[in-house]
């Protein structure tokens, strides 16, 4: 339960700093080599916004670090940094289930779905990785959990 809450506070974070947007540029738009251009530089951009707003102290010691888009390897990357790793227990299933339902319940605005829709019609994956100084976990979200998760998705 614990990690719920931070697994809300952390997608409210991503969500509420301003960094989901849905214009695109028009040089995205005109690109013809790539189908998913646009919602590529959507997501590029979302990330960039996001990531200047880091680091950020959130509750119980957690320090949202950065997040960072690999575009070859389809993949946003979520870093926290924590304390320990007392916040995570329940293994990485129960741990997977609390950020989707935060995810869920962040997707709120046009904005923020719009983002999610992006990520999972380009097949991009989301990482979280929670970090100690010694060790680190990552859940791992694929567009799927995506898609079957957020009702939001499928309007």
């Amino acid at each position: 339960m614990r990690f719920a809450v931070l697994a809300l506070l952390a997608v409210l974070c991503f969500v509420s700093t301003g960094c989901v947007q849905s214009s695109v540029s028009s040089d995205a738009k005109d690109a013809k080599d790539d189908p998913n251009a646009a919602l590529k530089e959507l997501i590029k951009k979302d990330v960039k916004e996001d990531n200047e707003s880091c680091p950020m102290n959130l509750e119980n010691g957690v320090i949202y670090a950065s997040v960072e888009y690999d575009e070859d390897a389809n993949t946003v990357t979520y870093k926290y940094l924590v304390e320990n790793f007392d916040n995570l227990d329940g293994g990485d299933g129960a741990l997977k289930e609390s950020l989707l339902n935060a995810l869920a319940e962040a997707c709120d605005n046009d904005d923020s779905i719009a983002y999610f829709k992006a990520v999972a019609e380009t097949g991009t994956n989301l990482v979280y990785r929670y970090s100690t100084n010694d060790d680190y976990r990552e859940i791992v979200i694929k567009p799927s959990d995506l898609q079957s998760s957020l009702p939001q998705l499928q309007k």
